[in-house]
């Protein structure tokens, strides 16, 4: 059965978005059982762009500390979406069925610009080399976290050249454990697979992908890629972030992904956490 891929996004005041996002402005903030009362601290949380997939609600937003800054940045998203899973493109880079820009406070001072979601419901092409060449070749979807604008995704041409003649990435700017990128894909860029990823005999079900510009001059995207069967489990689950030694601008970078069900509201809260000053 076709899922229909209806993406509008609405510009609502903070206040009317709360509504989506139940229980979020307390996310992170309980007291250890059995403690004393502890001092919220001055936070505040920022929304940005919202989505609707086959009218169901995707969320984008920071929360800010007023002194130290962004503190997290993260997208809510109904497991209804993956449960009927798109089987066909949207128009967003590539086919993207949503396009969604972050907060403002993060484009400004954090590596992210917009996320960008694909649905693969037959999966895609394994890189070559990998122990299983059928890897991801499950239903699937790809979470592209931006570090450039959409416009500049819409630019990005495939790669002409065969691989073996393709820019290497700079040892300081590849994160480690991670191999040389593949060739550009048109809209979207290059992908460097988890060193692991090549030697595991199984299935896809959750992994981190690190992308790059066709030059190879900057990571421009982090790609939690994870499996439709894995995501309808509904249980929390971290990932590694990729983290190079140098990005070649000054920003905060986050160290923690996770991934939080949120059993009320049967969604998830995909949350970039733990920022560090990188250069």
């Amino acid at each position: 059965m076709k899922s229909r891929v209806f993406v509008l996004k609405l510009g609502l005041a903070a206040g009317a978005a709360l509504l989506l996002l139940p229980g979020l402005l307390g996310h992170g903030q309980k007291p250890a059982q059995g403690g004393p009362p502890q001092v919220v601290p001055p936070i505040r949380l920022v929304i940005g762009d919202v989505a609707l997939v086959d009218e169901h609600r995707i969320v984008t937003w920071a929360r800010v500390h007023e002194r130290h800054g962004v503190k997290e940045v993260g997208v809510t998203i109904p497991v209804a979406v993956f449960d009927n899973m798109p089987d066909e493109d949207g128009a967003g880079p590539h086919g993207a069925f949503a396009s969604l820009a972050f907060p403002d406070v993060v484009r400004e001072t954090t590596y992210f610009n917009h996320l960008e979601l694909h649905s693969n419901p037959h999966g895609h092409e394994t890189p070559p080399g990998s122990v299983n060449p059928i890897r991801n070749s499950v239903p699937h979807f790809d979470f592209h976290f931006y570090a450039i604008d959409e416009a500049d995704v819409w630019l990005i041409p495939a790669s002409v050249l065969p691989p073996p003649l393709l820019p290497k990435v700079p040892a300081e700017l590849l994160p480690a454990g991670y191999t040389q990128p593949g060739p550009s894909i048109a809209e979207m860029g290059r992908h460097s697979s988890p060193l692991w990823s090549l030697f595991d005999p199984d299935f896809l079900s959750a992994m981190t992908i690190a992308g790059f510009l066709p030059d190879a001059s900057a990571m421009s995207f982090i790609e939690p890629m994870l499996s439709r069967e894995y995501l309808l489990e509904r249980n929390d689950f971290e990932l590694p972030v990729p983290l190079p030694e140098q990005f070649g601008r000054t920003m905060l970078y986050p160290t923690r992904f996770t991934a939080e069900y949120d059993a009320d509201n049967d969604a998830y809260h995909f949350v970039f956490s733990e920022f560090v000053i990188v250069e």
